[in-house]
């Protein structure tokens, strides 16, 4: 048995950048080293679109699709080349902004077309991969276009049976817009599937961030399938913070560094081994700085796209803006189309109060949710503390009482026991430690 790791890297991302994304810190701590009698673990990392050698490759690239689908085929063809179904192998996928992008179309290909046996890419089938995803029937009348429906079925003749191939884990952040991009090229790429196919992955997650205001840079959120049937393991989480501050790549990296660590945590609940101390090495507690992602670009985009959407021009996407700010769930919305398992990093929900006003977009949530009777305390991730890292005592001494409470109260609420004011964080209040068990 064996682990084959995917790492996809975001925008202009770079195993050799001076200022890794989390997708590279990731790929560097996954431990490739295990004994013998513990399962292999491989690792692929393929550097985000725009990294061209030439000044004009990364323009273009970062500014529209180019490369895209490459680095979805290269990614494909290591996961054909190396995947053992009678061996029990898992596959682990990770990616962030286009990354993310490419990581759920390479999980959607293979749940669409297939997974190529080793021989067949011996006989020269990928290069028809791209195309036989492109051209894919419409699954709701496959008929319709028996010319795909064959092409399909040709395909995979080599390819792993449907039933022998399952992703493990799937771990993005924050997947945004068509291609997270603000409008070129989106068209030749609309044929790619980033939706979840239960059938396909065991486990799925997402981080994303609550404070970016880029309408170009809308998220694409998880939801239900066209039959309202949710994934059975899927969280999506919302961190502080703008598109970087999650994916990480800023020289301050506190607040992507507790994106990175919910995902290892989670990863590692599925089976992945990592090198504690390649994980912990350079993470930061401070500052807990929120970067500007708004440049007077973007702002002239975000303009641009208010009036385009009231004249009629655009694709509206007012359901994940409200004004400026990302809506964090589509409360009420129609059954088949319901965002799945929406989630709040508990270190966001304590900050909100010390930043209310650029935090409306929480407030919303929570009254939203409250109109429905969700207690919006069962929507909180509690973190991982940073075990080995540079948090100070006072700041954990402050957090863990938190937790504690949140434990408490969640506890209390599966139980059905009395209900207890959720929200401790209000203004002149502080929670009160509960003593563990």
């Amino acid at each position: 048995m064996k682990r084959l790791v995917v790492c996809c890297d975001g925008t202009w991302k770079r195993a050799d950048d001076q200022n890794v994304s989390n997708i590279e810190k990731i790929a560097r701590a996954i431990d490739t080293t295990l004994p013998a009698g513990k399962p292999a673990q491989v690792v692929y990392y393929n550097a985000g679109v725009g990294t061209g050698a030439t000044r004009v490759e990364h323009f273009i690239g970062g500014i529209t699709g180019l490369g895209l689908d490459y680095a979805l085929v290269s990614a494909y063809r290591f996961l054909a080349l190396n995947y053992d179904p009678d061996e029990d192998d898992e596959i682990f996928v990770f990616g962030f902004s286009r990354g993310a992008y490419t990581a759920r179309s390479l999980v959607g290909m293979i749940a669409t077309i297939g997974l190529l046996k080793p021989l067949g890419i011996v006989q020269d089938n990928l290069h028809l991969a791209i195309d036989v995803y492109r051209h894919r029937p419409n699954p709701v009348d496959p008929a319709a276009n028996p010319k795909a429906t064959k092409a399909v079925n040709d395909f995979q003749e080599a390819c792993y049976d449907d039933d022998q191939v399952c992703i493990r884990f799937l771990g993005v952040f924050d997947t945004v817009g068509a291609l997270g991009i603000p409008v070129l090229s989106r068209g030749k790429y609309k044929f790619h599937n980033v939706e979840l196919d239960p059938k396909v992955v065991t486990t799925a997650r997402q981080a994303l961030a609550i404070d970016e205001r880029r309408r170009a840079f809308a998220p694409a959120v998880w939801t239900t399938d066209g039959d309202g049937r949710a994934h059975p393991d899927v969280k999506q989480v919302w961190f502080e913070g703008v598109h970087t501050d999650i994916g990480g790549g800023y020289p301050e990296s506190a607040l992507s560094d507790l994106a990175l660590m919910w995902m290892v945590r989670e990863a590692k609940e599925c089976g992945l081994v990592f090198h504690e101390d390649r994980v912990n090495r350079r993470l930061q507690s401070k500052p807990m700085e929120r970067h500007n992602s708004m440049t007077c670009w973007y702002g002239l985009l975000n303009i641009g796209s208010l009036m385009g959407q009231h004249l009629g021009l655009a694709p509206r996407i007012a359901s994940r803006f409200r004004g400026s700010h990302r809506c964090l769930e589509a409360v009420g919305a129609n059954e088949s189309q319901k965002d799945l398992s929406i989630l709040i990093a508990d270190k966001a929900y304590e900050r909100r109060q010390e930043r209310s006003r650029s935090t409306s977009n929480i407030e919303w949530w929570k009254e939203e949710l409250e109109s429905e009777s969700i207690d919006p305390a069962t929507r909180i991730e509690v973190l991982p503390s940073f075990a080995g890292g540079t948090y100070d005592p006072p700041e954990l001494e402050y957090r863990l009482p938190f937790m504690r409470w949140l434990a408490k109260g969640c506890g209390q609420r599966k139980t059905g026991a009395a209900s207890i004011d959720h929200d401790p964080l209000k203004k002149g209040r502080t929670p009160e430690p509960v003593p563990p068990p």
